[in-house]
């Protein structure tokens, strides 16, 4: 099953997950750009759900603003990860669980009133993508805020051609670039490793795609936006740029403007959406 695959290729990059948000001032964007978009909802202290929490790099920060957390993630290497840096800082979460985002029966209706799920992990569902987003609601209390961010068509693109990938461009058959701009699915490949094993088969959205599911679910005040949205593809020239201070700063202001900007966020890397339980 392609949740085992899933569970498998984390647990053997739990690490390469937790160092991935702080390798570098470009990744440090995305995590300030994630944070930025529910920074709202995180003021007010709410009981929060990290779903797909991952080795918890989010539900931490979540942790030491004052909320309440509980994590669940697939991957047992993930959370065990998370439980040890959680132990590290000396912050407590309510509860670590293993389980499926399609699957959290572990949790009563209504439980919290905010629930997240960051880092793509809706992006490695390719079957009952709907289950996993009617999950999410059910455990919201009503009024609550589900947020989520998803792998972008053509941010994968842009990356690529932002570290001048000759040979992906060459190779667009074998890559299957046309199908996955036109269908958003991704096959896996051997020669694309993450935290040392293939990253598994996954699914990249554009801005309606994702709008839709998200509407359709029944969530009311939908809003998109990207991370990052204008240095998107430019991880080295970013980080360029980032070393002198000014720059970095003027660079930040500007993805303020622009990363919830209706004519920008298609060109993301990460696109985000976050809506209210009706």
């Amino acid at each position: 099953m392609l949740s085992d695959k899933v569970k498998q290729h984390f647990n053997t990059a739990a690490q390469a997950e937790w160092e991935r948000l702080d390798i570098n001032e470009y990744y440090r964007l995305i995590f300030r750009l994630h944070l930025d978009f529910i920074k709202e909802e995180l003021a007010a202290k709410p009981r929060v759900l990290d779903a797909g929490s991952g080795p918890g790099r989010y539900a931490l920060e979540f942790a030491k603003r004052g909320c309440a957390v509980t994590l669940c993630d697939i991957s047992d290497g993930e959370l065990l990860l998370a439980e040890q840096k959680f132990g590290e800082n000396d912050i407590a979460a309510e509860r670590f669980v293993q389980t499926d985002l399609r699957d959290l029966n572990a949790f009563p209706d209504d439980a919290f009133e905010l629930t997240v799920c960051y880092g793509a992990p809706l992006s490695y569902i390719t079957e009952n993508r709907e289950k996993a987003i009617a999950e999410l609601i059910r455990v919201t209390r009503r009024g609550g805020t589900i947020a989520v961010s998803v792998n972008n068509t053509w941010g994968i693109l842009r990356n690529a051609l932002g570290k001048t990938n000759e040979s992906f461009f060459a190779n667009g058959d074998y890559w299957r670039i046309d199908e996955v701009v036109e269908t958003g699915n991704c096959p896996s490949f051997e020669n694309v490793k993450f935290g040392g094993e293939a990253a598994p088969e996954k699914h990249f959205f554009q801005p309606d795609e994702l709008m839709e599911l998200m509407t359709n679910s029944g969530l009311s005040e939908v809003t998109l936006g990207a991370a990052p949205c204008l240095c998107s593809g430019n991880p080295a020239q970013y980080n360029k740029l980032a070393e002198n201070p000014a720059a970095k700063a003027q660079l930040e202001v500007l993805e303020l403007k622009c990363y919830c900007d209706k004519n920008m966020i298609g060109f993301g890397e990460f696109l985000l959406a976050k809506g209210r339980r009706k």
